[in-house]
Protein backbone atom coordinates (compact mmCIF):
# COMPACT_ATOMS: atom_id res chain seq x y z
CA UNK A 1 0.00 0.00 0.00
CA UNK A 2 1.39 3.25 -1.55
CA UNK A 3 1.20 6.69 -0.01
CA UNK A 4 -2.16 8.50 -0.13
CA UNK A 5 -2.53 12.27 -1.37
CA UNK A 6 0.22 14.96 -0.58
CA UNK A 7 2.03 12.39 1.27
CA UNK A 8 2.99 10.97 -2.71
CA UNK A 9 5.14 14.26 -3.23
CA UNK A 10 7.24 13.39 0.17
CA UNK A 11 7.75 9.94 -0.99
CA UNK A 12 9.07 10.94 -4.75
CA UNK A 13 11.59 13.35 -2.34
CA UNK A 14 13.25 10.17 -0.74
CA UNK A 15 12.61 7.07 -3.14
CA UNK A 16 12.84 8.61 -6.45
CA UNK A 17 16.08 8.49 -7.07
CA UNK A 18 18.65 7.30 -9.68
CA UNK A 19 17.89 6.33 -13.14
CA UNK A 20 15.07 4.50 -14.16
CA UNK A 21 15.48 2.16 -16.81
CA UNK A 22 12.91 0.70 -19.76
CA UNK A 23 11.79 -3.10 -19.28
CA UNK A 24 10.49 -4.93 -21.79
CA UNK A 25 8.68 -8.49 -22.16
CA UNK A 26 10.27 -11.21 -23.25
CA UNK A 27 8.04 -13.66 -25.79
CA UNK A 28 8.49 -17.28 -26.87
CA UNK A 29 9.78 -17.98 -29.64
CA UNK A 30 6.16 -18.37 -31.65
CA UNK A 31 5.26 -15.01 -29.85
CA UNK A 32 2.19 -15.87 -28.44
CA UNK A 33 3.23 -16.11 -24.35
CA UNK A 34 4.60 -13.98 -22.04
CA UNK A 35 8.45 -15.85 -21.40
CA UNK A 36 8.07 -15.42 -17.42
CA UNK A 37 11.60 -16.43 -16.62
CA UNK A 38 12.60 -13.96 -19.58
CA UNK A 39 11.44 -11.28 -17.43
CA UNK A 40 12.65 -12.28 -14.29
CA UNK A 41 16.34 -12.22 -15.65
CA UNK A 42 16.02 -9.18 -17.15
CA UNK A 43 14.70 -7.20 -13.82
CA UNK A 44 17.61 -8.93 -12.54
CA UNK A 45 19.95 -7.58 -14.64
CA UNK A 46 18.49 -3.71 -14.01
CA UNK A 47 19.00 -4.63 -10.29
CA UNK A 48 22.43 -5.44 -11.26
CA UNK A 49 23.56 -2.57 -13.38
CA UNK A 50 22.71 -0.37 -10.39
CA UNK A 51 19.43 1.67 -11.56
CA UNK A 52 16.70 2.07 -8.86
CA UNK A 53 13.48 2.02 -11.07
CA UNK A 54 12.47 -0.27 -14.35
CA UNK A 55 9.41 1.15 -16.39
CA UNK A 56 7.42 -1.51 -18.24
CA UNK A 57 6.95 -1.40 -21.90
CA UNK A 58 2.94 -1.80 -22.01
CA UNK A 59 2.79 -0.71 -25.16
CA UNK A 60 4.53 -3.04 -26.97
CA UNK A 61 1.70 -5.55 -28.45
CA UNK A 62 0.77 -7.36 -25.20
CA UNK A 63 -3.19 -7.72 -24.72
CA UNK A 64 -4.21 -6.19 -21.50
CA UNK A 65 -4.19 -9.64 -19.36
CA UNK A 66 -0.90 -9.78 -20.70
CA UNK A 67 -0.33 -6.38 -19.42
CA UNK A 68 -1.56 -7.73 -16.34
CA UNK A 69 0.56 -10.65 -15.83
CA UNK A 70 3.99 -8.54 -17.00
CA UNK A 71 3.15 -5.71 -14.15
CA UNK A 72 2.98 -8.79 -11.87
CA UNK A 73 6.03 -10.75 -12.67
CA UNK A 74 7.73 -7.62 -12.65
CA UNK A 75 6.89 -6.64 -9.20
CA UNK A 76 7.47 -9.76 -7.58
CA UNK A 77 10.68 -10.30 -9.18
CA UNK A 78 12.27 -6.88 -7.99
CA UNK A 79 10.76 -7.52 -4.05
CA UNK A 80 11.13 -3.78 -3.70
CA UNK A 81 14.78 -3.75 -4.50
CA UNK A 82 13.99 -1.10 -7.27
CA UNK A 83 10.33 0.55 -8.37
CA UNK A 84 8.55 -0.29 -11.20
CA UNK A 85 6.71 1.58 -12.89
CA UNK A 86 4.96 1.67 -16.59
CA UNK A 87 3.98 4.47 -19.39
CA UNK A 88 0.09 4.96 -19.66
CA UNK A 89 0.56 4.33 -23.68
CA UNK A 90 -2.62 2.27 -24.35
CA UNK A 91 -5.34 2.48 -26.92
CA UNK A 92 -8.24 3.38 -24.77
CA UNK A 93 -8.91 5.38 -21.30
CA UNK A 94 -10.45 2.56 -20.07
CA UNK A 95 -7.91 0.35 -20.73
CA UNK A 96 -5.49 2.37 -19.30
CA UNK A 97 -7.44 2.86 -15.75
CA UNK A 98 -8.23 -0.36 -15.68
CA UNK A 99 -4.23 -1.05 -15.67
CA UNK A 100 -3.64 1.66 -13.11
CA UNK A 101 -6.17 -0.03 -10.91
CA UNK A 102 -4.16 -3.52 -10.99
CA UNK A 103 -0.67 -1.50 -11.11
CA UNK A 104 -1.80 -0.58 -7.50
CA UNK A 105 -3.30 -3.86 -6.50
CA UNK A 106 0.47 -5.65 -7.41
CA UNK A 107 2.94 -3.10 -6.21
CA UNK A 108 3.62 -0.61 -9.05
CA UNK A 109 4.73 2.62 -7.69
CA UNK A 110 4.00 5.14 -10.59
CA UNK A 111 3.43 5.73 -14.23
CA UNK A 112 3.72 7.95 -16.35
CA UNK A 113 1.23 9.84 -18.38
CA UNK A 114 0.14 9.50 -22.09
CA UNK A 115 -2.62 9.29 -24.24
CA UNK A 116 -4.04 6.54 -27.13
CA UNK A 117 -2.86 7.59 -29.85
CA UNK A 118 -6.35 8.90 -31.47
CA UNK A 119 -7.00 11.24 -28.38
CA UNK A 120 -7.34 14.84 -29.76
CA UNK A 121 -8.38 17.27 -26.44
CA UNK A 122 -10.53 20.33 -28.11
CA UNK A 123 -9.06 22.43 -25.30
CA UNK A 124 -7.05 22.64 -22.26
CA UNK A 125 -9.93 22.37 -19.93
CA UNK A 126 -10.85 19.19 -21.80
CA UNK A 127 -7.18 18.20 -21.58
CA UNK A 128 -6.52 19.17 -17.55
CA UNK A 129 -9.97 17.36 -16.93
CA UNK A 130 -8.46 14.14 -18.80
CA UNK A 131 -5.46 13.85 -17.06
CA UNK A 132 -6.83 14.66 -14.02
CA UNK A 133 -9.24 11.40 -14.44
CA UNK A 134 -5.99 9.36 -14.97
CA UNK A 135 -4.44 10.41 -11.62
CA UNK A 136 -7.66 9.57 -9.94
CA UNK A 137 -7.76 6.48 -11.25
CA UNK A 138 -5.96 4.50 -8.82
CA UNK A 139 -3.63 5.28 -5.63
CA UNK A 140 -0.11 5.83 -7.88
CA UNK A 141 2.39 8.19 -7.83
CA UNK A 142 2.16 10.29 -11.29
CA UNK A 143 4.23 11.44 -13.64
CA UNK A 144 3.73 13.71 -16.18
CA UNK A 145 5.61 13.94 -19.64
CA UNK A 146 6.69 16.89 -21.61
CA UNK A 147 7.17 15.88 -24.93
CA UNK A 148 6.28 16.69 -28.50
CA UNK A 149 4.65 13.25 -28.98
CA UNK A 150 0.90 14.20 -27.96
CA UNK A 151 1.23 17.01 -31.09
CA UNK A 152 0.33 19.89 -28.37
CA UNK A 153 1.80 22.77 -30.30
CA UNK A 154 -1.27 23.99 -30.97
CA UNK A 155 -1.47 25.06 -27.27
CA UNK A 156 2.12 26.39 -27.01
CA UNK A 157 4.92 26.68 -29.36
CA UNK A 158 6.53 24.42 -27.26
CA UNK A 159 4.88 21.19 -27.18
CA UNK A 160 4.21 21.69 -23.56
CA UNK A 161 1.44 23.93 -22.30
CA UNK A 162 2.56 25.33 -19.09
CA UNK A 163 -0.62 27.02 -18.55
CA UNK A 164 -1.70 23.15 -18.09
CA UNK A 165 1.23 21.88 -16.22
CA UNK A 166 0.46 24.42 -14.21
CA UNK A 167 -2.77 22.98 -12.54
CA UNK A 168 -1.75 19.39 -12.67
CA UNK A 169 1.71 19.88 -10.75
CA UNK A 170 -0.93 20.95 -7.31
CA UNK A 171 -2.58 17.18 -7.78
CA UNK A 172 -1.68 15.97 -4.75
CA UNK A 173 -0.20 12.80 -6.27
CA UNK A 174 1.35 14.04 -9.48
CA UNK A 175 5.48 13.25 -8.30
CA UNK A 176 6.93 14.37 -11.75
CA UNK A 177 7.69 15.36 -14.76
CA UNK A 178 9.98 13.67 -17.95
CA UNK A 179 11.72 16.05 -19.89
CA UNK A 180 11.55 14.32 -22.96
CA UNK A 181 13.59 16.59 -25.37
CA UNK A 182 16.73 19.12 -25.06
CA UNK A 183 14.42 22.22 -26.48
CA UNK A 184 16.53 24.89 -24.15
CA UNK A 185 13.64 27.39 -23.54
CA UNK A 186 11.40 24.48 -22.65
CA UNK A 187 13.77 22.89 -20.30
CA UNK A 188 14.74 25.78 -18.61
CA UNK A 189 10.71 26.72 -17.92
CA UNK A 190 9.82 23.66 -16.69
CA UNK A 191 12.66 23.11 -14.54
CA UNK A 192 12.04 27.26 -13.20
CA UNK A 193 8.51 26.49 -13.18
CA UNK A 194 8.12 22.85 -11.77
CA UNK A 195 11.28 21.77 -9.94
CA UNK A 196 10.49 23.30 -6.16
CA UNK A 197 7.05 21.47 -6.29
CA UNK A 198 7.36 18.01 -8.23
CA UNK A 199 10.51 15.74 -9.27
CA UNK A 200 11.42 17.14 -12.41
CA UNK A 201 13.11 14.32 -14.29
CA UNK A 202 15.73 14.69 -17.18
CA UNK A 203 15.00 11.66 -19.77
CA UNK A 204 16.24 12.69 -22.92
CA UNK A 205 19.35 11.22 -23.65
CA UNK A 206 20.21 14.41 -25.61
CA UNK A 207 20.85 15.89 -21.66
CA UNK A 208 22.97 14.14 -20.70
CA UNK A 209 25.58 16.49 -20.71
CA UNK A 210 23.34 18.60 -18.56
CA UNK A 211 23.09 17.02 -15.64
CA UNK A 212 25.72 19.03 -13.51
CA UNK A 213 23.73 22.60 -14.18
CA UNK A 214 20.39 21.08 -14.17
CA UNK A 215 21.26 18.82 -10.76
CA UNK A 216 22.94 21.40 -9.33
CA UNK A 217 20.53 24.77 -10.08
CA UNK A 218 17.51 22.69 -9.55
CA UNK A 219 18.16 19.72 -7.69
CA UNK A 220 17.89 16.81 -9.90
CA UNK A 221 17.94 13.20 -8.93
CA UNK A 222 16.15 11.34 -10.90
CA UNK A 223 16.54 10.44 -14.61
CA UNK A 224 14.88 7.99 -17.09
CA UNK A 225 12.81 6.18 -18.07
CA UNK A 226 15.72 4.82 -20.78
CA UNK A 227 17.60 2.64 -22.60
CA UNK A 228 20.59 3.49 -20.48
CA UNK A 229 22.40 -0.24 -20.72
CA UNK A 230 23.51 1.37 -24.24
CA UNK A 231 26.21 3.10 -22.31
CA UNK A 232 27.14 0.36 -19.56
CA UNK A 233 27.40 -2.86 -18.67
CA UNK A 234 26.75 -4.19 -15.10
CA UNK A 235 30.02 -4.65 -14.61
CA UNK A 236 31.16 -1.53 -16.10
CA UNK A 237 28.45 1.00 -14.88
CA UNK A 238 29.52 4.12 -16.50
CA UNK A 239 26.05 5.84 -16.52
CA UNK A 240 24.76 5.22 -13.18
CA UNK A 241 28.62 5.96 -11.65
CA UNK A 242 27.92 9.29 -13.83
CA UNK A 243 24.94 10.39 -12.17
CA UNK A 244 25.94 9.20 -8.80
CA UNK A 245 29.17 11.37 -8.92
CA UNK A 246 26.66 14.31 -9.48
CA UNK A 247 24.27 14.04 -7.03
CA UNK A 248 27.04 13.77 -4.83
CA UNK A 249 28.98 16.86 -5.78
CA UNK A 250 31.77 14.82 -7.08
CA UNK A 251 32.20 17.29 -10.71
CA UNK A 252 35.54 16.31 -11.36
CA UNK A 253 34.70 12.60 -11.35
CA UNK A 254 31.76 12.75 -13.33
CA UNK A 255 32.87 14.51 -16.33
CA UNK A 256 35.71 12.33 -16.36
CA UNK A 257 33.42 9.67 -17.19
CA UNK A 258 30.99 11.57 -19.27
CA UNK A 259 34.18 12.78 -21.46
CA UNK A 260 35.48 8.89 -21.96
CA UNK A 261 31.80 8.29 -22.94
CA UNK A 262 32.26 10.90 -25.75
CA UNK A 263 35.72 10.03 -26.68
CA UNK A 264 34.14 6.40 -27.23
CA UNK A 265 31.28 7.89 -29.16
CA UNK A 266 29.14 6.57 -27.07
CA UNK A 267 27.14 9.78 -26.86
CA UNK A 268 26.36 9.18 -30.58
CA UNK A 269 24.61 6.19 -30.04
CA UNK A 270 21.03 5.75 -30.55
CA UNK A 271 21.09 7.78 -33.71
CA UNK A 272 23.06 10.61 -32.88
CA UNK A 273 22.50 13.48 -30.41
CA UNK A 274 19.08 14.70 -30.58
CA UNK A 275 18.61 17.44 -32.57
CA UNK A 276 17.27 20.84 -30.88
CA UNK A 277 13.81 21.07 -31.97
CA UNK A 278 13.60 17.21 -33.33
CA UNK A 279 10.57 15.88 -33.62
CA UNK A 280 9.38 11.77 -31.83
CA UNK A 281 7.31 10.33 -34.22
CA UNK A 282 6.62 7.72 -32.06
CA UNK A 283 7.75 4.36 -33.69
CA UNK A 284 9.63 2.51 -31.45
CA UNK A 285 12.79 0.08 -32.34
CA UNK A 286 11.89 -2.55 -29.84
CA UNK A 287 13.87 -5.17 -31.59
CA UNK A 288 16.87 -2.35 -31.31
CA UNK A 289 16.55 -1.89 -27.85
CA UNK A 290 16.55 -5.37 -27.10
CA UNK A 291 19.36 -6.19 -28.58
CA UNK A 292 21.44 -3.53 -27.05
CA UNK A 293 19.85 -4.90 -23.49
CA UNK A 294 20.85 -8.12 -24.67
CA UNK A 295 24.83 -7.48 -25.65
CA UNK A 296 25.37 -6.41 -21.86
CA UNK A 297 23.75 -9.61 -20.32
CA UNK A 298 19.54 -8.86 -21.11
CA UNK A 299 17.49 -12.07 -22.33
CA UNK A 300 17.19 -10.25 -26.16
CA UNK A 301 14.61 -12.74 -27.98
CA UNK A 302 11.68 -12.05 -30.56
CA UNK A 303 9.74 -8.66 -29.98
CA UNK A 304 6.15 -8.66 -31.38
CA UNK A 305 4.70 -6.03 -34.25
CA UNK A 306 4.91 -3.00 -34.60
CA UNK A 307 8.69 -2.66 -34.51
CA UNK A 308 11.08 -1.23 -36.43
CA UNK A 309 13.56 -4.09 -38.01
CA UNK A 310 16.79 -4.46 -36.41
CA UNK A 311 19.53 -4.37 -39.19
CA UNK A 312 22.87 -5.98 -39.20
CA UNK A 313 24.57 -2.48 -39.41
CA UNK A 314 22.75 -1.68 -35.97
CA UNK A 315 24.30 -5.40 -34.54
CA UNK A 316 27.70 -4.36 -36.12
CA UNK A 317 27.69 -0.53 -34.79
CA UNK A 318 26.78 -1.55 -31.27
CA UNK A 319 29.47 -4.16 -31.10
CA UNK A 320 31.56 -1.53 -32.27
CA UNK A 321 30.82 1.02 -29.45
CA UNK A 322 30.74 -1.69 -26.99
CA UNK A 323 34.46 -1.88 -27.51
CA UNK A 324 35.24 1.52 -27.72
CA UNK A 325 33.73 1.40 -24.40
CA UNK A 326 35.99 -1.32 -23.32
CA UNK A 327 33.12 -3.71 -22.67
CA UNK A 328 33.18 -7.74 -24.89
CA UNK A 329 30.17 -7.76 -26.98
CA UNK A 330 28.02 -10.68 -26.27
CA UNK A 331 28.22 -13.86 -28.72
CA UNK A 332 27.08 -15.90 -29.99
CA UNK A 333 24.02 -13.98 -31.61
CA UNK A 334 22.02 -16.83 -32.06
CA UNK A 335 20.83 -16.90 -28.53
CA UNK A 336 19.65 -13.18 -29.50
CA UNK A 337 17.27 -14.30 -31.57
CA UNK A 338 15.96 -17.01 -29.51
CA UNK A 339 16.43 -15.50 -25.91
CA UNK A 340 18.64 -16.10 -23.33
CA UNK A 341 17.40 -18.01 -21.36
CA UNK A 342 15.47 -19.78 -23.74
CA UNK A 343 18.53 -20.38 -25.52
CA UNK A 344 20.64 -21.71 -22.26
CA UNK A 345 17.32 -24.47 -21.57
CA UNK A 346 17.83 -25.87 -25.66
CA UNK A 347 21.97 -25.51 -24.99
CA UNK A 348 21.11 -27.92 -21.82
CA UNK A 349 19.05 -30.36 -23.39
CA UNK A 350 20.70 -33.94 -24.65
CA UNK A 351 21.30 -34.47 -28.32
Amino acid sequence: MGPKGTEWKEWAKEHLVGLENTLMPSFTTDLRQLDEEGIRWDVQQIIHHGFTSAMCTVESGLTMEENKRFLEIATDEAKGKVHVSFIMLLDSFKKIQELLQHGEKVGVTHATVSYPQWYYPKSLNELYETTKGLCDAANLGIVLYATERFDFSRFHPSSVPFELFDKLVQIPNVIGMKVGFPEPAMVFEVFRRYSETIQVNVGASGMLGMYPALIQRYRVQWAGAGIWEVWQSPEKPYLVEYFNHVLKGRLDEAMKIYWFLARANALSALGGKQQIGGFDLGMNGWAQAKYISWSVGGNGGPVRQPSQALTWRQMEARKALLRRLEIMPREPEEEFFLGRVRYARLKAQPS
